[in-house]
């Protein structure tokens, strides 16, 4: 009675087993379909689409002009818009509130009356969080894109680490699948120069990656302007976007630099702790 107890457990427990090795591998092999149409002059038009697993979650994002509309659905039902929609509307009603509670402010200085709870100091904690922590535990500002870029200059591994986004980059080239594939981009800046420089530099990266024909580029050496025509159609899949990922993040040179950044919730609590003791 005992073994066929123990025999009946253990056939559940591999049922269950194999019903979530089947979930995993559904999960993660199941093609992602997805399309695009952008067109860049002056306004942005944006219609994208993606679909997983035969069309059972959809997602889709819209853009007109200032008006930007997203949507999930899972199983034909419809979600709570993945971004924030925003149009001229709310952008003005917005704009209102806040001159609203500005004036509220200067209106109330000498009554002492509380403001609106959306304009308390408290709803301003975000600004603390503006404000790293070094090595030292002393706070410093976020540093800008320019000196992140001569941070990264001074790594020593730096080649290392651009050999292997480079090889990801193809990697993930590969894992998504065009099956329509089309980009055309006409470019000008003030300084014909510089507009000559990116152009040559824009091709040396296309042509590489073999996408010379599908990526067209132009420059307007006479006027500053920025035109683009996008249309991209394929399919992949979960696992062939998260293993180049993943074995970029833990190779060599690369994961020295992220693994800070991953733990440094624990190091800082930890450190907290040690100076309150």
């Amino acid at each position: 009675m005992i073994l066929f107890v123990l025999k009946s457990i253990g056939i559940v427990l591999l049922y269950i087993l194999a019903f979530i090795l089947l979930i995993l591998v559904i999960a993660l092999f199941a093609p992602i379909r997805y399309k695009a149409d952008a067109l860049y002059d002056k306004k942005l038009h944006l219609n994208a689409e993606a679909d997983w697993i035969f069309r059972l979650v959809v997602f889709f994002y819209k853009i007109d002009g200032k008006n930007k509309k997203s949507g999930l659905k899972i199983l034909g039902l419809s979600k709570a818009p993945f971004f924030r929609n925003k149009n001229l509307s709310t952008a003005k009603n917005s704009n209102e509130e806040i001159e609203t509670g500005k004036n509220f402010n200067s209106q109330n200085l000498k009554t002492n009356k509380e403001p609106p709870v959306s304009f308390t100091n408290n709803n301003l904690s975000f600004i603390d969080n503006d404000i790293k922590e070094d090595s030292d535990g002393e706070p410093e500002e976020k540093k800008g894109v320019i000196q992140r870029v001569k941070d990264f200059i001074e790594i020593k591994e730096k080649e290392a680490i651009v050999s292997q986004a480079w090889l990801t980059l193809k990697r993930l080239l590969k894992a998504v699948i065009f099956k329509e594939f089309y980009a055309k981009t006409i470019f000008g800046f003030d300084d014909p120069s510089l507009t000559g420089v990116l152009l040559g530099a824009a091709y040396m990266i296309v042509t590489p990656l073999g996408l010379g024909e599908q990526i067209l580029f132009d420059a307007d050496f006479e006027n500053k302007r920025l035109f683009a025509d996008v249309r991209v159609k394929g399919y992949t899949n979960l696992w062939s976007i998260l293993w180049p990922l993943t074995a970029f993040a833990i190779s060599k040179p690369v994961w020295p630099i992220i693994k800070p950044h991953l733990f440094k919730k624990g190091v800082t609590n930890e450190r907290k702790s040690k100076q309150q003791s």
